[in-house]
């Protein structure tokens, strides 16, 4: 192994160490709900179709989704049969995967965060990943040793 890859690795231990107790020690919030926000203020004035655009322009703009996808669909088309209607089956494939996929996370997010109206789960959750990041930065840097 050579320096510069332990001295990274280490870096990274003492950063994942750090993280771990940033989270420890994260003052415990009221719940959103009980103070709106600047931003959940401006998200309820902002329309469905103006959210909607911006996250397609995020997506569309992303270089790693240029990559992924000009990496995926080439291995699925038929270069003799016409394109144009793979490339929409394989879009429209892609959607609905995506679609189903963040609309869970979107279900999930939503009941895990009525959990936390709770300032003793905070609490608790923030110990609990601060104690796992500890723990990875440890396990880290142990293993380099």
């Amino acid at each position: 192994m050579t320096v510069s890859s332990c001295r990274r690795d280490e870096g990274s231990a003492a950063y994942l160490i750090y993280l771990g107790i940033q989270a420890w020690r994260a003052p415990v919030t009221t719940s959103p709900t009980e103070t709106p926000s600047a931003s959940s203020v401006q998200a309820e004035r902002t329309g469905r179709l103006e959210l909607f655009q911006r996250g397609f322009t995020v997506s569309i703009s992303n270089p790693k989704n240029l990559l992924f996808f000009g990496a995926l669909f080439p291995s699925f088309i038929d270069l003799g049969a016409p394109q144009l209607p793979q490339f929409a089956i394989l879009s429209l494939t892609w959607l609905a995967i995506d679609l189903t996929t963040m609309s869970s996370y979107a279900t999930m997010g939503s009941g895990i965060g009525r959990w936390f109206h709770s300032p003793r789960r905070v609490k608790l959750f923030n110990r609990t990943t601060g104690s796992l990041f500890i723990a990875a930065g440890g396990t880290l840097a142990a293993s380099h040793r």
